[in-house]
């Protein structure tokens, strides 16, 4: 199974999925995962608010679920940008997963001071003056 992660869109841009039209010849199943979380539907890179890591949760359980349902044994975790991020979140903790992340944003608390987008960073994890990566 392609588990495919949402990239970073542009401001007043709402997070959308990526990859459809990429991999819609392959013949394989297929799971598009959008973020559209947040105070500006762009996402919480896939972890949640204030340190819960409800969404990261949710979108593990959602990944195990579907994978038990069809017997899925391989599953290869595949985004850019945020979602490169997101498939080396959720690929490390899948042994014997195959994961293809493109340009992520590996260190949320430099990326996000540097993108000046501090208000989402906030949201992710309440207090970014934490030793944060």
């Amino acid at each position: 199974m392609i588990v495919v992660f949402s990239a970073c869109t542009k401001i007043g841009v709402k997070g959308r999925y990526n990859y459809i039209r990429t991999i819609k010849s392959m013949n394989c199943n297929k799971l598009f995962i959008l973020d559209d979380f947040g105070y500006d539907s762009r996402g919480l890179f896939y972890l949640g608010e204030n340190n819960k890591f409800e969404v990261a949760t949710a979108v593990k359980e959602l990944i195990s679920q579907i994978a038990n349902k069809y017997n899925i044994n391989q599953r290869i975790y595949v985004g850019s940008s945020k979602g490169g991020y997101a498939s080396l979140y959720f690929g490390l903790d899948d042994n014997g997963s195959v994961i293809i992340a493109g340009a992520p944003q590996y260190y949320l608390n430099f990326y996000l001071n540097d993108a000046k987008d501090h208000k989402r960073l906030l949201q992710i994890c309440r207090d970014h003056s934490k030793n944060i990566k």
